[in-house]
């Protein structure tokens, strides 16, 4: 408040028509968001579509509301019912999702995945993707309590804040929990190694895995024959253990070395 308002609280302000319509946008924008997922919610709940989006994440993803609202901007026709123009933005971006057009953000951490194993009504065991996980485990029994308290303690269970309702998947058999497991796994960094060769001579080897066994073969043009190289790449070929792989060489300094000699 500034100080004319103060002295007149009741004259209105007058902002600029770019500052108002950029208001307005912005204000237009919020509430397209808010639809958006709230229909991506229902349409989940009534199994339409792919619903192959990442729900827990859904309001927090930029990358994936900028593209959903280029869509919408595109596609919007007054001659169309919005709630239909939402569904036709849903649908390409399910249809986006599933070919890999749309990567959730960097930043964003995948959801974790909690399995719970069942023998009828008897838990068997929990198993989590991070050990300090904890998870709390309630069983509602119909049988001691009436409806009415069933549906309240429900209710005030759904309403507590920092918890979401969980993505729930029930499998018809072990192999689909297995599945599930692989699925979830991010994949582990490919071990590397840094070899470094001073004037002909190994001076340091390092790994970024520990149990990483290195071996190292000099082929010496003074000391070693022919037959001798031969053989060394032909044992190195038939190990099954072994598998050729891709490297990087780097020769600090040869660039620059090259340039000066051209210059010259």
């Amino acid at each position: 408040m500034n100080k004319y308002q103060k002295i007149y609280p009741n004259t209105p302000i007058s902002l600029p028509q770019q500052t108002v319509d950029e208001i307005y946008r912005r204000q237009q924008r919020i509430y397209w968001e808010a639809d958006f997922i709230n229909r991506c919610i229902e349409r989940r709940e009534d199994e339409i579509g792919l619903r192959n989006f990442n729900y827990e994440t859904l309001a927090d993803d930029a990358a994936l509301l900028d593209a959903a609202y280029e869509i919408y901007q595109k596609k919007e026709d007054c001659g169309i019912a919005y709630n239909d123009t939402l569904d036709a933005v849903i649908d390409d971006m399910e249809s986006g999702i599933s070919k890999g057009l749309y990567q959730k953000a960097a930043d964003q951490p995948e959801p974790e995945k909690i399995i719970l194993l069942m023998d009828e009504k008897e838990l068997l065991q929990v198993l989590c993707q991070t050990p300090d996980t904890s998870v709390v485990i309630a069983e509602l029994d119909c049988f001691t309590m009436d409806e009415a308290t069933h549906d309240a303690m429900l209710e005030q269970i759904s309403a507590i804040p920092g918890f979401y309702p969980a993505n729930l998947t029930e499998a018809a058999h072990y192999s689909d929990v297995l599945s599930s497991m692989q699925k979830g796994r991010k994949p582990a960094p490919k071990p590397r190694v840094a070899i470094v060769i001073e004037g002909g001579i190994i001076s340091a080897v390092l790994s970024s895995d520990p149990n990483i066994q290195i071996e190292i073969t000099e082929l010496d043009e003074d000391y070693a024959t022919s037959e001798q190289r031969d053989a060394v790449y032909l044992e190195l070929q038939n190990d099954p253990d072994l598998k050729s792989c891709d490297h990087i060489l780097s020769v600090p300094g040869f660039g620059e070395e090259a340039e000066s000699e051209e210059d010259e």
